[in-house]
Formats: structure tokens, sequence, C-alpha cells
């Protein structure tokens, strides 16, 4: 019983380490589209990550808050600045394919309000 149990647990684990890797894609939003790179590694039973993009041309770096990895489920918030303003996005997607695809939504920081939403999808550096 207990051996299958360890299988079990083990199959169950390995998507989520599927998961950790450098994946790089497009964004599209409402009123722009750039580039977009995310990065998650494994890190004492949490996931770190790391998210840029480009925006007009530049790139912009940003700061990770919470990142969570489910099985094949990918969330993060990440804020940044740009033009001055404090943003927040948050990205939702899944894991197929060696492939990210998901939605994204940003808000302004100091009042929540929203600011764009769109898309994002990243594939897997080999």
């Amino acid at each position: 019983m207990l051996r299958v149990l360890t299988v079990l647990l083990a199959a169950l684990a390995l998507p989520v380490q599927n998961a950790a890797g450098r994946y790089t894609g497009k964004w599209t939003g409402a009123s722009a589209n750039g580039d977009f790179t995310i990065a998650l590694q494994p890190s004492a039973g949490d996931w770190k990550c790391e998210v840029t993009f480009t925006f007009g041309g530049m790139e912009v770096k940003t700061r990770v808050t919470m990142v969570k990895v489910s099985g094949a489920k990918v969330e993060a918030q990440y804020e940044f600045d740009l033009g001055g303003n404090v943003l927040q996005s948050t990205i939702e997607g899944e894991l197929a394919d060696d492939r990210l695809r998901g939605k994204y939504r940003t808000v302004a920081v100091q009042n929540k309000q929203p600011v764009d939403q769109g898309d994002f999808e990243a594939s897997k550096v080999k």
C-alpha cells in the first residue's frame, strides 16, 4: 500500500517539476503588445519567479510579489513602474506541451483601477 501511495504521489508531482524553466513569448493587450519572459524555479517548497516584458520597445523589469504553481496551472503577480505610474499585473496561465498560455490583467497600484488586460503565450527555452 505504501509503495502504491509513493508512486501515486510521485506521478502527481511530475507536472509541477516540468513547470520549472524559462519561457519566452508575446503578450497582447487592448492597445499594445510586446515580448514576455517568465522564469520559474522551485525553491525550498515554494517557487521563485522572474518576469520581464517589453512595452514600446523598452524592456520593463518587475518585482514579483506572488507566485503559485499547482500542477499545470501558474499564477503570478508583479509590480512595475511605467512612466512614473506604479502598476500591478496578475497572470493566470496553464502549461501544456512546453507552452505557457493565459490571461493577464493590470491595475494601478494606487487605486486598483483597471489599466489593461489581454493574453500571453510563451514557449519553454530548451
